[in-house]
């Protein structure tokens, strides 16, 4: 067993922590080169994409792991002091290297901007993680082939009139649209997790 990090935005944590989001759906590296037309055959922990023409075009494994790996979660945190929450419902994480110190989370603090400074996810270290997920499944597929019950697992809410789908179309343009946008529709891995453990 492997573990390996995934970042997440603070609506997906809180969307975690509360059991609703169990899957999540990540481009393929060098999404573009695949034609649209090419179909995905499982191999044993590979995946092997074919063209129309039943040609192999690549054999891919997936970068976040196997089915019983391991998943912690990046997000955006802080370091505070141990005592600057003790007396509030804010959840907090104690540094193992330094007990007077403590980790914060942006996810828990969404609606105030405060003067807390808050660090990027990218760099999380993994002490200060404190969500660890485990890959139950794993699939490719394009992303606009996402069912309304894929998307409820995805952790959006419908929202504006639109089906969970159509808010989750929303979504994924607000964050991959610049490179992947939904119209092109590209390869994603599809990761179904259950979360295992929160640490304190």
């Amino acid at each position: 067993m492997k573990s390996r990090p995934m970042i997440f935005s603070a609506p997906m944590v809180r969307a975690i922590l509360a059991g609703q989001k169990t899957q999540t759906r990540r481009v393929f590296k060098d999404a573009n080169k695949f034609e649209t037309d090419c179909e995905p055959v499982l191999y044993g922990d590979f995946w092997r994409i074919y063209d129309s023409w039943g040609d192999g075009v690549k054999d891919l494994k997936c970068p976040y792991g196997v089915v019983g790996d391991r998943l912690w979660v990046r997000e955006g945190y802080a370091v505070v002091p141990r005592t600057a929450f003790a007396r509030s419902d804010v959840f907090q994480k104690v540094s193992e290297f330094d007990r007077e110190k403590a980790f914060v989370y942006r996810a828990c603090f969404d609606r105030s901007k405060g003067d807390i400074a808050w660090e990027t996810p990218l760099f999380m270290p993994r002490a200060a993680s404190r969500i660890e997920l485990e890959i139950t499944n794993i699939r490719v597929e394009r992303v606009q082939d996402i069912s309304e019950a894929d998307a409820i697992a995805e952790g959006v809410e419908q929202g504006y009139g639109l089906r969970h789908v159509g808010f989750y179309q929303d979504i994924w343009d607000s964050i991959n649209g610049k490179k992947h946008p939904w119209s092109d529709n590209p390869w994603v891995w599809v990761v179904e997790f259950k979360r295992v453990e929160v640490s304190a």
